[in-house]
């Protein structure tokens, strides 16, 4: 992730965690059709839990599904989640399943790092 975008991802973030949803939106939009995979995986979680926007799964889906082929683990969590529940698209539990435990493979991959660190 670019320093700018990274940027711009933390202020969505602590927007988004003030309930400032619109103000998130408004940030996360833009980056998530340019391709920033954090951006797409949090406006699909407003997507699908109708904040700031009128809720709608399949708009929800396909944000995670973009950012979920592309490895982004807390996509991949919430697209799993989509097709076990049967939200935005036909319930298919084995496919949930296959994508929770994608997400926790590549969870394991992004912090391998820090397991067995002494952290001060």
């Amino acid at each position: 992730m670019e320093d700018k975008n990274k940027e711009m991802i933390d202020k969505a973030d602590k927007f988004y965690d003030e309930k400032k949803y619109e103000e998130a939106f408004e940030i996360c939009q833009p980056l998530a059709e340019g391709g920033d995979l954090h951006a797409m995986w949090r406006l699909g979680l407003m997507y699908n839990r109708g904040e700031s926007i009128k809720q709608d799964y399949q708009e929800a889906f396909k944000w995670y599904e973009k950012a979920a082929h592309q490895g982004f683990a807390n996509a991949q969590l919430s697209l799993g989640f989509m097709y076990a529940g049967g939200k935005g698209i036909k319930q298919d539990k084995k496919e949930g399943l296959k994508w929770i435990k994608k997400s926790r493979r590549a969870w394991r991959q992004e912090n391998a790092g820090l397991c067995g660190k002494d952290i001060h």
